[in-house]
């Protein structure tokens, strides 16, 4: 990658294609040393976002889980207290 680059841009500078090949050695370490850290970066990524998914599941679970005990706790609470506002027998 870095040698590719290093050779555009002498072409597009109208300068010989290897002039100062050091510059080249440097340039093909960065493209390497690049390449690399790209295909850590996807390999880290996908290693969090599947941990993500599967702790975003969890926790959904356990929110659908309070919402609903809360839900039901709280229609039950209104019920009961319906019936003892109007009095009228609870029927649970």
């Amino acid at each position: 990658m870095g040698l590719g680059v290093q050779f555009y841009v002498n072409a597009v500078r109208k300068l010989p294609l290897m002039q100062n090949p050091w510059e080249h050695a440097i340039a093909a370490g960065a493209g390497a040393a690049l390449g690399a850290w790209v295909v850590d970066f996807e390999k880290r990524t996908e290693k969090e976002l599947t941990g993500t998914s599967d702790e975003h599941n969890r926790l959904l679970i356990n929110f659908l889980f309070v919402a609903s005990a809360t839900f039901f706790l709280t229609m039950k609470t209104q019920q009961t207290l319906c019936c003892r506002l109007f009095e009228f027998r609870d029927v649970a």
